[in-house]
């Protein structure tokens, strides 16, 4: 409500590439783009950079950095490009995929990130690593790293990040408009290149929270995915989660028989259709000397709150995500 009160009387729209940050909006050269905004702290989670005004209109943007971002508009805000948002993970919570250590390079990937669910295991032989635990409810975060892979105690192969985290409020609606979209990806593990070494897990797909009276998806453009991303095989890095529906497809180095690194392959990204896939897993002394994939990252949470507790959807928008909607007392 102060926020409102002494920043709520002007009309911005963002022009195409805006970065958001937490030190505010910017244009691709750095110029800042005018437009009231305030840090807001959350207990147990990343700051929030709050961007103001009375109505306000986002084109194609990105967001990055270590804050959340979020949009709050007294009457509308309009959504008519492709905001890619970008990491504001909480750093050493257990969403985290495992890490991995091996001695030889031989051995087990690492677990995929966490998000709405749990990511994917490692492949390898039992016991496997675990993916990363759920990522915390209640605050405003993204979504976490798959887990990174070590070699004689060194880093060899990096878990892939979590998507960002984004908040849209508008006191009367929010309207995805033309190619109007958050895309809040997990990124894919990295394959343990130069083929010595085996795959990292894939990152969750990040968090969105949409609360306004009307939330409304008019084109066949518009939507909300949080997919998570794939993991890394020995040789090949995974995929960061695609805005479409459809997995993240897990790095491989090719299709070869069982105990050979050819068959070792990442596990497939999260989506609101699919569960983050675990990697490759063998048993038996042909399995030993193969260096195996990462796990699959989670798909993240689509958090909306409308008057009635549903979304309008005047033509089949692109939502992948797990979604979690309810009713909200419209505000005076």
């Amino acid at each position: 409500d102060a926020l409102l009160s002494t920043s709520a009387t002007q009309d911005v729209e963002f022009p195409p590439g805006a970065r958001f940050l937490g030190n505010g909006a910017f244009l691709p050269d750095g110029t800042e783009i005018p437009c009231e905004s305030a840090v807001v702290n959350q207990p147990g989670g990343p700051p929030i950079r709050v961007f103001v005004a009375r109505n306000l209109v986002i084109n194609d943007a990105t967001t990055g950095g270590n804050h959340a971002i979020a949009f709050l508009a007294k009457e509308s805000v309009t959504v008519r490009g492709v905001i890619v948002a970008q990491s504001a993970y909480l750093a050493g919570t257990t969403c985290a995929g495992l890490q991995s250590s091996t001695s030889t390079g031989y051995g087990g990937g690492a677990g995929g990130g966490g998000g709405a669910f749990v990511g994917g295991k490692g492949g390898g032989q039992p016991p496997l690593v675990a993916g990363g635990l759920p990522s915390p409810t209640g605050i405003l975060v993204g979504g976490c790293d798959g887990g990174d892979v070590f070699t004689n105690g060194s880093l060899s192969s990096n878990g892939g990040y979590g998507g960002g985290a984004i908040q849209v409020v508008a006191f009367e609606r929010i309207v995805f408009a033309d190619n109007g979209f958050i895309h809040a990806p997990g990124t894919g593990g990295q394959g343990g290149f130069p083929g010595t070494n085996a795959g990292g897990g894939g990152g969750s797909g990040g968090k969105a929270v949409l609360e306004a009276p009307i939330v409304e998806f008019l084109t066949p453009t518009s939507g909300v995915t949080l997919n998570g991303g794939s993991g890394g095989s020995h040789c090949n890095a995974g995929s960061a989660g695609s805005r479409d529906l459809e997995p993240a497809p897990s790095g491989r180095c090719g299709v070869g028989p069982l105990g050979s690194n050819h068959f070792a392959q990442g596990g497939l990204g999260g989506t609101g259709n699919t569960l983050a896939g675990d990697a490759t897993t063998c048993s038996g002394t042909s399995c030993e000397q193969v260096r195996y994939g990462g796990g699959g990252g989670s798909v993240g949470t689509l958090l909306v709150r409308t008057r009635t507790g549903t979304l309008t959807l005047s033509s089949p928008a692109v939502v992948s995500a797990n979604i979690d909607i309810a009713a909200i007392t419209p505000i005076d």
